[in-house]
């Protein structure tokens, strides 16, 4: 038994009947068809059973979500190759991180990266280059201003920075169970008693998703002030749990319901409401109307020099008689 015919009854014998394979068939109309024999596609179908695709896509974290002391390690690079008068793009900053060894970066993932971490590219003399924007540089100039009329007042506040970061049972990163980490300290070190350690329970990359305002405030009123053993400034990132809005104003899109409730949280009638958004509505149909009416109005036309030479002249000799 050769490989043809093997190859046959491993089909259910299918290809005895098309056994020579593509043949060509002579039409009507003189054209020729060329036509597959039923032993290919069956081994078509065959081999092309094997190239399912997965329909199960593992979930990747996303590369921008770097961790806060790579972030700072960076910036820190991106400032000494400025510092060394280097030209910083996408390429050599990325052959810097490779060379170091700190991540593993595409050159996309960079620069959404950058982009978070509050730099841009401009155009300037021509070239192109990695500058940080002017509101995140005024904020640190706002801010190192204070920093130094403390220092430099009668009597100085101590300054206490805190932070959250986060650690695996067993040491290695992505092994055991996660666990996070909310600590304060200064130059004394770090402050007794003030830390605060929980077990994660969302399985998010960024730990900052484990975080919430509620939990953040309830350690911060109850242990962590109590601890200060006098008034310090407290420095603090801007995350999205530290910076929580007390009171949530309605927008266009709040429902009526939640508009009555803020308006009695507020003291302010509900009709009195009312009676603002019906006068609004009539002042906005009657500006529609009187435009309504001024689109409906007819051009006027004015024709200018259409006359003949000989009344241009008899015209000008009038005016001068007169």
């Amino acid at each position: 038994m050769d490989a043809t015919e093997a190859k046959q009854k491993n089909h259910g014998g299918v290809g005895t009947y098309f056994s020579n394979g593509s043949s060509t068939k002579n039409s009507g109309c003189g054209a020729s068809i060329e036509t597959n024999s039923c032993e290919d596609m069956c081994y078509a179908r065959d081999c092309g059973s094997d190239l399912k695709r997965n329909p199960y896509r593992r979930s990747k974290p996303r590369r921008t979500d770097l961790l806060e002391n790579k972030k700072h390690t960076i910036r820190y690079l991106i400032y000494d190759m400025y510092a060394n008068k280097e030209h910083v793009t996408l390429d050599t900053l990325l052959a810097v991180i490779k060379l170091k060894d700190l991540c593993d970066l595409g050159r996309t993932s960079l620069f959404y990266a950058l982009k978070e971490m509050g730099f841009k590219f401009k155009m300037t003399n021509s070239r192109r280059g990695s500058c940080e924007q002017s509101h995140v540089v005024s904020m640190r100039n706002v801010f190192l201003r204070k920093y130094i009329r403390n220092l430099e007042s009668e009597i100085p506040h101590d300054f206490v920075f805190l932070d959250e970061t986060w650690v695996f049972s067993r040491g290695a990163t992505k092994h055991g169970k996660r666990y996070i980490i909310i600590h304060a300290g200064g130059r004394n070190g770090f402050i007794e008693g003030s830390s605060l350690i929980f077990s994660s329970t969302n399985k998010s990359f960024d730990y900052h998703d484990n975080m919430n305002a509620e939990l953040f405030e309830k350690w911060f009123e109850e242990s962590f002030l109590k601890k200060l053993a006098q008034p310090s400034i407290i420095v603090l990132d801007n995350a999205s749990y530290h910076t929580r809005k007390s009171e949530k104003i309605p927008r266009a899109s709040s429902t009526k319901e939640e508009i009555s409730n803020w308006l009695k949280m507020k003291n302010r009638p509900f009709d009195v409401w009312n009676r603002c958004v019906t006068h609004t509505e009539e002042i906005i149909k009657d500006t529609f109307n009187r435009e309504k009416i001024i689109d409906d109005v007819r051009p006027l036309v004015f024709t200018v020099n259409t006359g003949s030479d000989e009344e241009s002249d008899y015209l000008s000799e009038s005016d001068n008689d007169a």
